[in-house]
């Protein structure tokens, strides 16, 4: 079973494609500026996702991306 960090870790590598605009779609209406920088958006994605998402909801996320991915 993984951890939480590794599902975080995870989900950030899924992740790793995604352009400002999706960060502005998926996390406009809670990140207050979005940062300019695409790697500062990273960033602070993976410190959101691991403080705010708990470990069930990340395997959700997950499932879903992949699921989307095809």
């Amino acid at each position: 079973m993984k951890t939480h960090s590794e599902l975080v870790e995870e989900l950030c590598l899924i992740r790793k494609s995604w352009k400002r605009e999706d960060f502005v779609e998926a996390y406009g209406d809670e990140w207050f500026p979005v940062p300019a920088d695409l790697s500062d958006c990273h960033e602070m994605m993976e410190e959101h996702i691991y403080n705010s998402y708990d470990t069930n909801y990340i395997k959700e996320v997950i499932e879903n991306e992949e699921y989307y991915k095809k």
